[in-house]
């Protein structure tokens, strides 16, 4: 694989020559460096050949043709490299934290470690088994192929990252005792090999930057190529021989060579952020009207912008992917007239972002702040969120949604920034979410109250507040706006005006009583409130005579479950307004009956349930029951088995278990996959589906969610079944069949 791979490359490099000579001389200075040496031929234990390919970066100006070594490579023979290594955890800060501190400083620098990766040895067992193939003479028509081995730590293994952050922590600890405030700016300003600086003032920023410059030459690794915003520690960076002569900071076009932090340009001479729409536009210019699903993500996967700032523009990118995936257009067909009209004028106004600085420093230093807040809004559309294909919620579950987006990244802000003290306040437009939240957590059904925990964990119902819909900012994140109109936004880029004011200002958030309309929204979330009582019982686990070859479908079965538990409840309903039918009795007599309500099926359908397990699982049933666990070696302790003292049944939550936290949806419910009446109920969700595959078989919505072991899992019911023409209910005296089925009501 290594070797085709190489030989395909060659051809396609000898096409440009000088290309060819860049890139072995690339390939070249890692063996005059000692990064690689030849491969011992008689190494007979485990080793792989790395394919590689050149990646050309006009943008350096150091080196702008590199080699990347393929660790994920796969052949037809084995899993890749990649596949095969303990990747470790991740040990790099959060890149949006790295980002946000590196604003709280007036004076800010970066900086990165030369070679870092390569600056970390392996161990020589380890350099056999990592190997790639080149050539010795470029120039020759058929140059012999020479087996390279790394003697370290190659860029583009997935444990590379790893390697290099777990050596750099404990050089740093070793050095903590020594440079203590410094170190602890590098270990959260470093992502990677990029170094993210700032002080308050110069005196500090030299001392710093010395100390930085001084840890690393501990270790034998060079921090180079600083660039900085400040002319007094540029000088003095100069003076010191630090600054790159190669990286350009004084520039006024973006295409010059903006540096770069973590991706982002920053233009140190006005201390901006700023974005270059050009490439963008080329690449969307370049397909012209051919606007595809395809062509879509390519354009946006462009678009690097980490801190959010042009969050509204690039939601409205996803919300053209969203719409051809409803439209269930594939990958390479031309979009729509409509979606592709609107997609070129977005394009078109990209250029607008050409005009945008956005100052890096937000204008105060924390040490000097006595008293400050931090303001988080939050909204939702049914566009934005309903990018999410699995799942449609109503809107004041998606706004519910966005608080608790909003209070997670409040969270995220005060750990990030060290500002823990700071009081924070969320804002929501929403009055039924403000209800919920305001409102007793245990009283909400378990979508509502799921979210409402989360929120209280991380805010007081009293931090939360109404914002009028027209003066919430998150209303552009939430429905996306046109590069124009983000560009020229007061509100996006500085926030309601009334912030500025004194509080007494802020819009009126007092509780008040609510319209009956927003009461009954409310209202609509709250559990129905039940009384239980208790009763001695014993219940058979002995199989049940089902009497499946006069009951064909699913159902016809729950509907008959139905009525025998409706004849056999001393309960029956009773109201004179109720539609009835009429319908025959087995003695060919006609009596009217009210149709069969949504709980009575409910009901029947959890009894037919509960009756599968306990003839599948009787062991399993009586032991969670009776509060105890399976013992781990029986096969069914693999699902993780629950009980569910509401509904009486064994539950499952699996590998699924962080998947359900946050959503309307109970753990599944467990089914003997090859019981007939399992077989039944799959057959009548597939059939009820029109067919559908098992992408649309899922719905998380639903609160009863039946799975089978050994077998297909099944769809929640997500509505009783539809009334078919009338079913015979049973004659008003039990048959011989209908006392075996009440066996099950009795219990």
């Amino acid at each position: 694989m290594a070797k085709g791979r190489l030989e395909s490359l060659l051809k396609r490099l000898k096409r440009t020559p000088e290309l060819l000579s860049a890139y072995h001389k690339e390939i070249d200075q890692l063996r005059v460096q000692n990064f690689v040496e030849e491969a011992d031929q008689n190494y007979e234990g485990l080793h792989t050949y790395l394919p590689h390919h050149p990646v050309i970066r006009q943008d350096k100006k150091s080196t702008k043709i590199r080699p990347v070594f393929d660790g994920a490579a796969k052949s037809k023979y084995g899993p890749s490299l990649n596949d095969v290594l303990e990747t470790g955890p991740n040990l790099n800060p959060d890149l949006l934290a790295v980002l946000m501190r590196c604003r709280l400083n007036k004076i800010a620098w970066i900086a990165d470690i030369e070679k870092a990766f390569l600056n970390i040895a392996l161990h020589p067992e380890d350099a056999e088994a990592v190997r790639f193939l080149w050539i010795t003479e470029p120039e020759t028509p058929n140059p012999p192929l020479v087996a390279y081995k790394w003697k370290r730590v190659p860029f583009g293994l997935s444990s590379s990252p790893f390697l290099l952050r777990a050596t750099l922590n404990k050089h740093l600890d070793g050095m903590e005792s020594i440079y203590s405030t410094t170190v602890r700016q590098l270990k959260e300003q470093i992502y990677v090999d990029d170094y993210l600086g700032g002080a308050d003032n110069i005196s500090t920023a030299k001392t710093r930057i010395q100390e930085t410059k001084s840890i690393f030459q501990e270790a034998k690794l060079n921090m180079r190529s600083w660039v900085t915003n400040d002319k007094t520690v540029r000088k003095f960076l100069s003076e010191k021989g630090l600054i790159n002569p190669i990286v350009k900071i004084f520039t006024q076009k973006l295409e010059e060579g903006q540096p770069k932090v973590l991706g982002i340009r920053w233009d140190t001479e006005s201390d901006t952020f700023q974005f270059d729409p050009a490439p963008i536009i080329e690449a969307a210019t370049e397909l012209g009207e051919l606007v595809t699903k395809r062509n879509i993500l390519r354009i946006s996967a462009r678009v690097f912008d980490p801190i959010g700032f042009l969050a509204p523009t690039t939601l409205l990118l996803k919300i053209f992917y969203q719409k051809l995936w409803e439209a269930e257009i594939d990958w390479d067909v031309e979009a729509p007239p409509e979606i592709r009209k609107t997609w070129i004028a977005a394009m078109t106004g990209l250029n607008e972002f050409a005009n945008l600085k956005i100052p890096r420093w937000i204008g105060y230093s924390k040490r000097v702040i006595q008293n400050a807040e931090i303001h988080v809004f939050g909204d939702a559309s049914e566009a934005a969120y309903g990018a999410v294909a699995y799942k449609k919620v109503t809107l004041p579950r998606l706004e519910l949604l966005s608080s608790l987006l909003a209070a997670r990244l409040g969270e995220k802000l005060k750990n990030f920034l060290h500002i823990e003290s700071w009081r924070t306040i969320f804002w929501a437009d929403s009055l039924v979410a403000l209800g919920w939240i305001r409102g007793d957590t245990n009283r909400w059904k378990p979508f509502v109250r799921n979210q409402v925990d989360a929120i209280k964990k991380l805010s007081g119902p009293n931090w939360w507040r109404h914002c009028p819909g027209v003066q919430n900012p998150a209303d552009l994140a939430s429905r996306g706006a046109p590069a124009v109109t983000l560009v020229h936004s007061e509100l996006w880029w500085n926030g309601p005006s009334w912030l500025k004011e004194d509080e007494t200002k802020w819009p009126d958030s007092t509780p008040e009583v609510e319209e009956p309309s927003i009461h009954e929204r409310i209202e609509a979330e709250a559990k129905s409130k039940t009384v239980t009582m208790s009763v001695a019982s014993v219940e058979p686990a002995t199989p049940v005579e089902w009497h499946l070859d006069r009951i064909p479908s699913w159902n016809r079965l729950l509907r008959r479950t139905a009525w025998i538990l409706r004849f056999a409840s001393k309960n029956r309903p009773t109201n004179a307004t109720q539609v009835k039918t009429p319908i025959k009795t087995g003695d060919g007599k006609q009596i009217m009956v009210e149709h069969l309500k949504v709980e009575e099926l409910t009901k029947a359908e959890l009894l037919i349930y509960r009756q599968l397990q306990k003839e599948a699982f009787p062991k399993t049933f009586q032991d969670l029951e009776e509060g105890r666990q399976p013992h781990h070696k029986e096969k069914i302790a693999a699902l993780r088995p629950v009980w569910d003292a509401r509904d009486k049944l064994i539950r499952i939550t699996g590998r699924v278990e962080l998947a359900l936290r946050d959503r309307e949806i109970e753990p599944a419910i467990l089914l003997p996959a090859q019981h007939p009446v399992v077989k039944l109920i799959i057959q009548d969700r597939h059939v009820s589906l029109k067919h559908a595959g098992k992408r649309k078989q899922t719905d998380p919505t639903s609160s009863t969610d039946p799975s089978s072991t050994d077998g297909p899992t099944l769809e929640p019911t997500v509505e009783p079944p539809a009334m078919e023409p009338i079913e015979e209910p049973p004659t008003t005296e039990p048959s011989e069949e209908n006392e075996e089925n009440l066996q099950l009501y009795e219990s």
